[in-house]
């Protein structure tokens, strides 16, 4: 009986050393749970704790810690932003050096040789030295990457209306939008329930009806079916008119290009070849319009 007892002593001892064993192992595999090289010498570690460090690989030296990151590629920029108790800065991802102090509360990377970073709400823009050089004067709008394109950004103004600036901060397409496409050449202006502008960046429109697409209306049409003499019904598509949409709103226009509504609905249906049933922003209230465009919202008696 006492040498069972030694022998099952034996045994619960060494358990217990194997699970300290892989408790020790697993606690040092995890220390470090993921690297990115960033550079030839640079490279990002992520901790357990979630939080990362920017190390040199040549000598194991820690430059940065303790930073929180999402990690944004620059292209062909050195600079790359990170983030430290929640305020955003730059850091060089040759050298692992800061370049710009964590002191901003929202910061993009660097296009057109300049930087979008946020101070008190406000958007500015910097240089390669931290230097701000177009001052903190448009309105942070949330979900918005303010990045310069072909010499161009859009941004809001106090009203938070949206125009697009210069790489000197000077408004080439006024602030009389509610949302700006950038492209090479204009930009695309869109006010919710008109339609969309294409403006030059001398300030001119070019087109005042831009829209995004146009759809077939259909409206179902009964008949008495030749081999079985049932009544059925089929769908037919309009020769005459068509849904056009801007956005997520829709209007009516004829087969003649010419726009009978405003892009004021969500959704227009067929009722017949010149009657229709537009569906308001609410989502769910509706009204029948006819091929004029005209509501028709009373009762003849």
């Amino acid at each position: 009986m006492k040498k069972k007892l030694i022998i099952l002593s034996g045994i619960l001892f060494s358990l217990v050393v194997i699970f300290i064993v892989c408790v020790l192992i697993y606690a040092n595999s995890t220390s470090y749970t993921e690297e990115r090289q960033l550079s030839e010498k640079i490279a990002s570690v992520r901790q357990s704790d979630g939080s990362y460090k920017l190390v040199n690989t040549e000598t194991g030296k820690t430059l940065i810690s303790d930073i929180s990151v999402e990690w944004i590629a620059s292209g062909y920029d050195s600079l790359a932003v990170f983030s430290k108790d929640d305020k955003r800065g730059f850091f060089n991802i040759n050298t692992g050096e800061i370049v710009v102090e964590p002191i901003y509360e929202h910061a993009w990377i660097f296009s057109n040789k300049l930087a979008a970073v946020v101070l008190h709400n406000k958007v500015g823009f910097i240089n390669s030295t931290g230097k701000v050089v177009i001052d903190f004067k448009y309105q942070y709008m949330p979900g918005e990457s303010y990045l310069f394109r072909y010499g161009h950004c859009a941004v809001a103004n106090e009203e938070l209306q949206v125009g697009v600036i210069d790489t000197l901060g000077n408004w080439v397409i006024e602030p009389n939008y509610e949302d700006i496409y950038v492209s090479e050449h204009y930009a695309i202006g869109h006010v919710r329930g008109n339609f969309d502008h294409q403006i030059d960046y001398n300030g001119n429109i070019i087109l005042d009806c831009v829209i995004d697409n146009i759809y077939d209306i259909y409206y179902d049409v009964s008949y008495i079916d030749e081999i079985t003499g049932c009544p059925s019904e089929s769908k037919v598509a309009s020769n005459e008119f068509f849904e056009y949409k801007i956005g997520s709103l829709s209007g009516l226009m004829n087969n003649k290009g010419e726009f009978i509504t405003q892009p004021i609905y969500t959704v227009i249906r067929g009722l017949g070849p010149h009657l229709f049933r537009a569906t308001l922003q609410d989502g769910f209230s509706e009204v029948i319009i006819n091929e004029k465009g005209e509501v028709l919202s009373s009762i003849k008696e």
